[in-house]
């Protein structure tokens, strides 16, 4: 077999499978991360236009070599209308953002807060709503336990005074349950079958 025809014949079994499953939710997911990206590169866009316009007007007041233009040198011209303008303007615009920054980790921060506030009061809630039920809940199914214990001892393993002292004790530890009515019908059960 020449190489063109495994090519071939690959490139055939390939056109013939079907595509894999996708994922469940794979748009949304590609989705909400394009999202999250593009968010991401506004805020940082919208931070650094801020600091890339303070850096150029600090830039254009310096000569080529860097060093700060001597003072006198300088002709005492009032600065045009429109560098103030422009400096005012990169002054607010940055403190819009970190003012914009700082109001969004409050908020932020506020909303965690309520929802751990509100997650402690249901669990509260719960916890003073619940307790008597599943403590109850508990005990039943305790005093179930102990009475199958009785009923296999004397069904399966024909223990009858293993059988008879776990009744007993199903009755003690558990007076109020309705396991333990039963615990005392197998006991006047086995205590008449023992006479006769």
């Amino acid at each position: 077999m020449n190489p063109d025809s495994l090519v071939e014949l690959l490139r055939r079994a390939d056109d013939r499978a079907p595509p894999p499953p996708a994922p469940a939710g794979l748009a949304e997911k590609v989705r909400s991360r394009a999202r999250l990206q593009s968010r991401r590169r506004l805020a940082a866009a919208g931070l650094l236009v801020p600091f890339v316009l303070v850096a150029a007007l600090s830039w254009k007041t310096r000569n080529p070599f860097g060093d700060p233009v001597p003072v006198a040198t300088t002709i005492e011209v009032a600065p045009p209308v429109a560098h103030q303008v422009s400096v005012e303007a990169v002054e607010a615009t940055r403190l819009r953002a970190e003012a914009s920054l700082r109001i969004s980790t409050v908020e932020a921060l506020r909303s965690r807060v309520a929802r751990r506030e509100k997650a402690q009061r249901a669990r509260e809630l719960l916890a003073g709503a619940e307790a008597p039920d599943s403590i109850s809940a508990e005990w039943d199914k305790a005093a179930l336990t102990m009475l199958d214990h009785a009923e296999r001892l004397r069904r399966d393993l024909k223990q009858v005074d293993a059988a008879l002292a776990a009744y007993r004790r199903t009755v003690e530890l558990f007076p109020d349950t309705r396991w333990a009515a039963v615990a005392r019908q197998r006991i006047e059960q086995l205590k008449g079958s023992a006479e006769s």
